[in-house]
């Protein structure tokens, strides 16, 4: 395909998603390390482990499609050490709830559920102990609902479940609601 053709939007989205993922931990690694060193100051000033925890926390993200749960957990744990050892503590939050995204996106409820109740506290801490932010009980709920819920999906209903076990019986027995459409089999080029 030539460069000119299609919007540069479709041409983003053909990328490889390692090569996408990848750019975006190197843009919150080094974005990161530049607000730690440049930026405010509200905590300890940066050192090589410092440093060494925004790598962690926030590199994975390039392996996020491959192993959601294994990302989040990482970036989750790094996230928390960093805090805790009284870091600056905006940082280093961005990458994990990526993370906890990419888990609710790609997995089912119930790891999403287990990801939030993961990183849902760390994020808490993190923002409690920042003097101006004023943080609720609804924040955390807010976020722990959007961390559950699958993306493409969302949760799935009875509704839909008695839809989809009503369509396997059928297909069980031989028989299917509606005929399928000439030439369903085949793939038209360019359809994905």
């Amino acid at each position: 395909m030539p460069i000119g053709t299609g919007s540069p939007l479709r041409r983003l989205s053909a990328l490889n998603l390692v090569i996408l993922d990848g750019a975006l931990a190197f843009l919150l690694v080094v974005g990161t390390w530049l607000w730690d060193f440049y930026g405010p100051d509200l905590g300890r000033s940066p050192d090589l482990l410092s440093v060494t925890l925004t790598l962690i926390a926030n590199g994975p993200l390039a392996l996020r499609r491959r192993a959601p749960l294994t990302v989040l957990v990482i970036s989750t744990m790094a996230s928390l050490t960093y805090h805790v050892l009284g870091y600056h503590l905006a940082l280093n939050t961005i990458g994990m709830l990526v993370a906890l995204y990419t888990v609710g996106a790609h997995r089912s409820w119930k790891p999403s559920l287990a990801g939030a109740a993961l990183a849902v506290p760390v994020w808490t801490h993190a923002s409690a102990l920042q003097d101006d932010v004023v943080f609720t009980i609804e924040d955390d709920v807010v976020l722990c609902s959007a961390g559950a819920v699958r993306a493409p999906g969302g949760l799935r209903t009875g509704h839909g479940r008695q839809q989809a076990t009503a369509g396997r019986s059928d297909q069980a027995v031989g028989r299917s609601r509606r005929p399928a459409p000439q030439g369903a089999g085949r793939r038209r080029p360019g359809c994905h």
